[in-house]
């Protein structure tokens, strides 16, 4: 371990470390710690992606078939879709789906009011490690 002297930097960083490094059993339980962290910074630190929208390439490793969203005026936004995965995390509405026959965790789905999200591992991690490099280009 070592000193921490710009978290904004930094963290992301040893985020991107993790992620792309780490291939143990708790591989899926490491990405939504990791995920967890990126998704408090738009918000604790003013980052703007209002205007990017999923509704068609997926972005980030991101597909509008993994979202429904009752919500009309929230859409597919991408700073939406950040804050209600957020929201999601902190009220503890996050549930793993298993894949029985491999015995692994396939993927996260995520509740939030109106808005439900079905994420597989792969993407999630995709997502993940492009939010991760674009607060890193952007600090």
């Amino acid at each position: 371990m070592g000193e921490m002297v710009e978290l904004r930097t930094e963290f992301p960083q040893r985020t991107l470390v993790l992620l792309q490094e780490y291939e143990g059993l708790y591989s899926e339980t490491l990405l939504l710690n990791c995920l967890t962290g990126l998704l408090v910074l738009p918000k604790e630190r003013g980052v703007d992606l209002s205007g990017v929208s999923l509704e068609g390439e997926p972005v980030w490793g991101l597909q509008a078939e993994f979202f429904e969203v009752r919500c009309r005026e929230c859409g597919l936004q991408l700073c939406n879709v950040i804050r209600q995965l957020r929201n999601s995390v902190a009220h503890a509405r996050v549930e793993a789906v298993n894949d029985g026959a491999l015995g692994r965790i396939s993927g996260f789905i995520f509740r939030d009011s109106g808005f439900i999200a079905n994420i597989p591992v792969e993407d999630l991690k995709v997502f993940t490690i492009s939010l991760a490099e674009y607060y890193l280009e952007g600090f």
